[in-house]
């Protein structure tokens, strides 16, 4: 065996290693793993905006898609409505279980930083929250990630 051999088989065996070390350790090229594309959220209830009206019903648990709006929302919140009726209704037969809020002027939580802008959130059956989407989103998105919820989901 010469030298040419010798180092071909190093390379060889360790070129891949050392490459995906490389990719590895300085994020080059690693793809993005999020499958979503709303805001995922993490401990949070809607419990914890301080309304007068319940979003939990503990006797039919469902999903709920809620809209919060400020109070000059007007023709925006109203197109909205109308885009999350016929995702409901896209939905099929999981279309029972997700029902559709609006909420005005919530108290949201002071940690979502644009608490004063109209949003989307998606709650689950028990209270908490899930996901928060900008009103800019495709209402693709939206329901792609709402099938996908209630797809993997046992309760509600």
């Amino acid at each position: 065996m010469n030298r040419y051999s010798f180092w071909l088989i190093w390379i060889v065996g360790l070129g891949p290693v050392a490459l995906a070390a490389i990719m590895y350790f300085s994020d080059w090229l690693i793809p993005d793993n999020r499958s979503y594309s709303g805001e995922l959220l993490s401990q949070s209830s809607v419990d914890q905006w301080n309304m007068d009206e319940q979003l939990i019903d503990h006797t039919k648990p469902q999903w709920k898609l809620v809209l919060t709006a400020a109070e000059d929302c007007g023709l925006d919140c109203e197109v909205w409505m109308q885009k999350l009726e016929k995702i409901q209704i896209a939905l099929g037969k999981d279309k029972e279980r997700v029902l559709i809020k609006r909420v005005v002027n919530p108290k949201v939580l002071p940690l979502y930083r644009d608490s004063k802008t109209s949003a989307l959130w998606i709650a689950d059956p028990l209270g908490n929250l899930v996901f928060r989407y900008e009103l800019a989103i495709e209402p693709k998105l939206l329901l792609k990630d709402l099938r996908r919820l209630l797809k993997v989901s046992r309760i509600g």
